[in-house]
């Protein structure tokens, strides 16, 4: 991976849909926290107001009239890009919003240094949260810079008699905090990164179940459940555009002799054989389920019921090339087939369903080897 590729991946990241949601609630709460942060800036502007404070010497009111409305844009800026599921992006912004008004306010009011510099933890805690991987670092980073530099500040601004800049305790509470930063940058990429793994391993596992569920084990074909789920699917499109859908019922003859005369795990090596010898003259649109012990469905999109009796009579001839390399021990392979297509007039898939099972049992009072469209079920 490129250098280029690696960092943009780290810094910007591709919020999972898994997570999209939960990173969204962080970044509504960031949104939350910033604006009463911007509340209790306005209620103290105006309690100083109030008090008749200097404004030349005490405060400093072109700060605010420029941070109050910055902040107020801002926050209606990220709950835009949240709207829009632009969740990195909403992150960054809110992250360096903490940042400017911590970093302005510790220039332009030095003796707030030590209560005002809780924004940078914000800030990289935000990152983390809401853009995760690397994120955190450059606030991390960029926050132990405009500390030190904010101390250095405040330690030439302040006078002889009141500076408190110069102390031990001042220079131990720089060290820690910038310590502190770079632990927690370091503490929430470690999880983004446990996260990122353990929701990848649920999923991995909710697709196992997912294909479990909707597979047979023996043949590893589609079972019953999927077939019914995808004919849904494939029901509702076609009523839609109009397109034709055929199904097949195939029910293999004399299945339990087989199992009777050679035993359960040759008659399953049977099954797995036929499945794979079907599967191989299908299309890959096509659908072929185990739905039974010895009985199989074929689902064929855009195939009416002309195309339907073709494909049964492909999986005949399928049949009969891997029942001929069984040698003469084995009583030749064949199955009976009922055929049914999509009707306008069918209000759901039991209509085509009923019509198929109604041309199988057709076939099966025939002869073995029969197959039998739903038009040929009076006879």
């Amino acid at each position: 991976m490129r250098t280029s590729d690696h960092f943009r991946i780290n810094l910007f990241p591709k919020v999972e849909p898994q997570l999209r949601e939960q990173r969204a609630r962080y970044a509504r709460l960031a949104v939350v926290i910033l604006v009463c942060l911007l509340g209790l800036w306005v209620l103290a502007d105006i309690a100083f107001a109030l008090r008749g404070g200097d404004t030349t010497s005490r405060y400093n009111f072109a700060f605010d009239a420029i941070g109050i409305p910055l902040l107020a844009a801002v926050s209606i800026i990220a709950l835009f890009l949240i709207r829009r599921g632009r969740i990195v992006a909403a992150g960054y912004l809110l992250a360096a919003s903490f940042f400017a008004v911590t970093t302005g306010t510790t220039l332009i009011f030095p003796g707030s240094l030590f209560l005002a510099s809780v924004g940078y933890p914000l800030a990289v805690l935000t990152a983390g949260a809401i853009v995760g991987n690397a994120a955190p670092y450059p606030f991390a980073l960029a926050g132990a810079l405009a500390l030190g530099i904010g101390w250095l500040h405040g330690n030439s601004a302040a006078s002889p008699e009141t500076n408190l800049y110069s102390t031990f305790l001042g220079i131990i509470f720089v060290v820690s905090q910038i310590a502190f930063y770079l632990g927690m940058a370091a503490t929430l990429h470690s999880l983004s990164h446990q996260a990122l793994e353990i929701q990848a391993t649920l999923q991995d596992h909710t697709d196992r179940m997912t294909q479990l569920a909707h597979t047979d084990p023996l043949t590893g074909l589609a079972n019953r459940r999927q077939l019914i789920d995808m004919l849904k699917r494939e029901f509702t499109r076609a009523r839609r555009y109009r397109r034709p859908l055929g199904l097949l019922y195939l029910d293999l003859d004399g299945f339990k002799a087989i199992n009777d005369k050679f035993g359960h795990m040759y008659g399953d090596e049977i099954l797995r054989n036929v499945a794979n010898t079907m599967r191989a003259v299908l299309r890959s649109t096509d659908l072929l389920a185990r739905i039974g012990g010895d009985e199989f469905a074929v689902l064929l999109p855009e195939t009416p019921l002309s195309g339907v009796e073709n494909v049964a009579a492909k999986l005949h001839r399928s049949l009969a090339s891997y029942s001929h390399q069984l040698g003469p021990a084995v009583n030749p392979l064949t199955f009976c087939v009922g055929a049914s297509q999509l009707h306008d007039e069918d209000g759901s898939i039991d209509d085509i369903l009923t019509r198929a099972d109604n041309a199988l049992l057709t076939a099966k009072s025939v002869a073995p080897g029969t197959t039998r469209a739903e038009s040929q079920t009076e006879g």
